[in-house]
C-alpha cells in the first residue's frame, strides 16, 4: 500500500485505511473520514506536512517524532479523542484517531453568540478533565481553541489534536524549514509565553482554555484585534476585556477569576484546568442558582416577569397558554421557567367561580372596591389574604441599602468634623501657608518632632569596612553621619531596612537632605514601607524637592502612610504642581488616604 501523495484530493487509501471522504483542511494538513477494513471501524485520519528525509539529523528527528506520537497515544480519557496509530506512508506522516460525529464548539459559539452559563460549565468541566489527564501524561496541547473541541448529540465534549503541535514541530526539524516559525498555536488563544516562545508548559493550555471560557460566556475573545499584530500586542501588553461589560448578568467574582486565569505571569494562574473551571462554577453559584440553571441556548433566555402580573388572578387556560408559549420558544429542560402565578386574594372555598366578581378579572361595570362587596369574603380571616414574603435576594438588597446609608453618614461626619490639617505627635496643629504666586507653599510646625539620635546610640565604622559587615550600631552611625558616597549610602539604607535595626525611622530621616536624589528616593521609600506616621512632617517637606522623581515617591509614601493629617499640604501642593506625573501621584495619594476619588 505504499505510495507518495502528490494530490491529496485524489487519495483513495492511506495505509490500510479506505478513504470515505474529506472532513476538513487546515494549516497542518487534511482530515479524512476513513474505514478500517479489518474491524469495520470508522476513523478519522489527519495528515501532517510532508517530509524530505534527506537531512543530516533525519533519523534522530524521526525517532523523536515516534516518541512524541507514543506519548500522545498514551492519553486515555473519555473527553479526549483517542489516537489509534501514528505512521509515515512514503513522505506523508498521518495519525489515525477515533471518529466522533458532532458539532465543534466554534460552530456553537458562532450560531448562538453567548452560551448559557450552566451549559458553559457543563462543557468546560469535560474539557478541563481531558486537558488535565493529558498533562498528567506529560503532553501539552499548545493549540486549545473552540475548533479543537467537538460536542456530540449527548452533549459530551471531546478535545482533539493532543500532541499534534509537537509532532508538527518535529516534522519541521526533519524538513529543515527555517522559514517556518517554531511558535505553534492560534493567535487569538495563545499565551504570552507562547507568543514569545519562552518557557511554554502546561499552564499555556490553561491560559488558552480560559480564553475559550471567556468566549463562551461573552461571545468575544478577551484580547481582540483586527490582525495578527494587534492581537499579539494585546496579549502581551493589554488587560483582557472586562467580562461584566460584555455580560452584565455575570458576577464580578467571575471577572476576578478571569483576571487570574489570564494573568501574563504564568506563576499567578491556576495550577490545573479543573481548579480553574471549579472556581468559575463557585463564583456563578454564589451569585445565584438561577444563573447556573440556565443551560439552554441564549435565544431561549428567560424573560423577566412583570411584578404587576403577580398581582392579578389569571384563569387556568391563561396559565396553559403561557406554558405553551414557553415551550414554543424552546425553553425546556433545566433552563425552563414555569412562570408561577400568584393571587392577591386567594379563592374562598365557599364561593363558586361564577359568584366572585374578581375571579378571572373584573366584570363589566365593576367599580373600584366592588370586589369587597361580596359578603362571602371574610377580610378578617387571614387565610383569604395572600402575603408575598421577601426573597433572600431582596433581603440582601435591603441590608445593603441600610449599610450604604450608615457608611455614607459616617463618611460625611469624617469629612465635616475631622480637621484635615497636619498635626504633630502631641496633637498640635500644623499651619499650611500659601506663599506668593509662583512660590511653593510654606509648612510651619509649632514644635519639632523628636527624631533625634544620641551619640551613645551608634558607632562609626572603620573607613574600609564593607556595609554588609557592619554591626547595627555602625549602620546607624553611617546613616546619621550621612557622609558616605551615594552608592554606599543606598546600600546601607537597604541593609538597615533588611535587618530592621533599632531607631531605623530616626536614622532614615537624617538622610532625607542628602544631595543625591537616589539616596533621597530610597529613604522616602523606606519611610513609606515602615508606616511610622512620625515621619509625615519630614516627608511633606520633600513634596517641594527639586527632583520630580523624589516628589513622586514622596506622594506615594504619604499615601502608604495613610495619615489624613497630610491632606491639607497635599492639596496645596496639588494646586501648585506643574508636572503631570507628579500631579497624578499626589492626586492618587489624596484619594488613597480619603478612600474615595477626587471630584473633577
Amino acid at each position: 500500500m505504499g505510495y507518495s501523495v502528490t494530490d491529496q484530493s485524489t487519495v483513495q487509501t492511506i495505509g490500510k485505511y479506505r478513504i470515505l471522504g474529506t472532513l476538513g483542511r487546515g494549516s497542518m494538513g487534511v482530515v479524512y473520514k476513513a474505514l478500517d477494513p479489518e474491524i469495520e471501524r470508522v476513523v478519522a485520519i489527519k495528515t501532517l506536512r510532508k517530509i524530505n528525509p534527506a537531512g543530516a539529523d533525519t533519523d534522530t528527528a524521526l525517532e523523536r517524532f515516534r516518541l512524541e506520537a507514543r506519548s500522545a497515544g498514551k492519553i486515555r480519557h473519555p473527553n479526549v479523542i483517542t489516537i489509534f496509530e501514528v505512521n509515515i506512508e512514503g513522505d506523508l506522516p498521518y495519525l489515525v484517531m477515533d471518529y466522533v460525529q458532532g458539532q465543534s464548539l466554534a460552530d456553537i459559539i458562532k450560531s448562538q453568540g453567548r452560551i448559557a452559563p450552566g451549559f458553559v460549565i457543563h462543557l468546560l468541566k469535560q474539557a478541563a478533565a481531558g486537558i488535565d489527564a493529558a498533562h498528567r501524561c506529560g503532553v501539552i496541547h499548545r493549540d486549545i481553541k473552540p475548533r479543537n473541541m467537538i460536542v456530540d448529540s449527548n452533549k459530551q465534549l471531546y478535545v482533539l489534536d493532543f500532541g499534534i503541535a509537537s509532532l508538527d514541530m518535529t516534522l519541521g526539524e526533519i524538513k529543515s524549514d527555517k522559514s517556518r516559525s517554531t511558535v505553534m498555536g492560534t493567535p487569538g488563544y495563545m499565551s504570552p509565553e507562547q507568543v514569545l516562545d519562552e518557557g511554554v508548559d502546561y499552564r499555556t493550555d490553561i491560559f488558552s482554555l480560559a480564553v475559550v471560557a471567556f468566549e463562551c460566556f461573552t461571545g468575544k475573545r478577551p484580547f481582540p484585534g483586527e490582525n495578527f499584530t494587534e492581537i499579539v500586542a494585546n496579549i502581551l501588553n493589554a488587560k483582557p476585556l472586562a467580562l461584566t461589560s460584555l455580560a452584565p448578568d455575570l458576577p464580578l467574582a467571575l471577572e476576578a477569576d478571569f483576571e487570574r486565569a489570564l494573568s501574563k505571569n504564568k506563576d499567578e494562574r491556576f495550577e490545573t484546568a479543573a481548579e480553574m473551571i471549579g472556581c468559575f462554577e463557585d463564583s456563578l453559584r454564589r451569585a445565584g442558582k438561577q444563573i447556573l440553571s440556565k443551560t439552554g441556548s441564549p435565544s431561549a433566555r428567560e424573560r423577566k416577569k412583570s411584578v404587576w402580573k403577580s398581582l392579578s388572578v389569571v384563569s387556568e387556560p391563561s396559565v396553559r397558554q403561557i406554558s405553551s408559549r414557553e415551550e414554543a420558544n424552546g425553553s425546556d429542560g433545566p433552563g425552563r421557567s414555569d412562570y408561577p402565578v400568584r393571587s392577591l386574594i386567594s379563592a374562598n372555598p365557599g364561593v363558586k367561580k361564577s359568584e366572585s366578581s374578581y375571579y378571572g378579572g373584573p366584570k363589566k361595570g365593576a367599580t373600584p372596591g366592588s370586589i369587597f362587596q361580596n359578603s362571602n369574603y371574610d377580610l378578617t380571616d387571614s387565610s383569604n389574604i395572600g402575603y408575598q414574603s421577601l426573597s433572600g435576594m431582596q433581603v440582601l438588597i435591603l441590608l445593603f441599602g441600610v449599610l450604604c446609608i450608615f457608611l455614607g453618614t459616617y463618611l460625611l461626619w469624617i469629612i465635616t468634623e475631622e480637621n484635615s490639617q497636619l498635626t504633630g505627635p502631641g496633637g498640635e496643629k500644623v499651619k499650611v501657608v500659601a506663599a506668593a504666586p509662583g512660590n511653593a507653599a510654606v509648612l510651619t510646625f509649632p514644635s519639632e518632632i523628636d527624631l533625634k539620635i544620641s551619640p551613645v546610640d551608634y558607632d562609626l565604622p572603620p573607613a574600609s569596612k564593607a556595609v554588609h559587615e557592619m554591626s547595627s550600631r555602625e549602620l546607624l552611625g553611617v546613616l546619621v553621619s550621612n557622609s558616605l558616597p551615594a552608592g554606599e549610602l543606598v546600600s546601607a539604607l537597604k541593609e538597615a531596612r533588611r535587618r530592621k535595626i533599632p531607631k531605623l525611622v530616626n536614622a532614615v530621616v537624617h538622610v532625607l537632605d542628602n544631595q543625591s536624589y537616589l539616596v533621597r528616593i530610597e529613604a522616602v521609600k523606606i519611610l513609606g514601607e515602615l508606616k511610622d506616621r512620625r515621619a509625615v512632617p519630614k516627608l511633606v517637606e520633600l513634596l517641594d524637592d527639586i527632583d520630580p522623581l523624589v516628589r513622586i515617591k514622596t506622594a506615594q509614601s504619604l499615601g502608604m502612610l495613610g495619615s489624613r493629617k497630610a491632606i491639607g499640604y497635599l492639596t496645596v501642593r496639588l494646586s501648585k504642581e506643574q508636572l503631570p506625573g507628579v500631579k497624578k501621584a499626589i492626586k492618587n495619594a489624596i484619594e488613597k488616604i480619603n478612600g474615595f476619588p477626587l471630584s473633577k
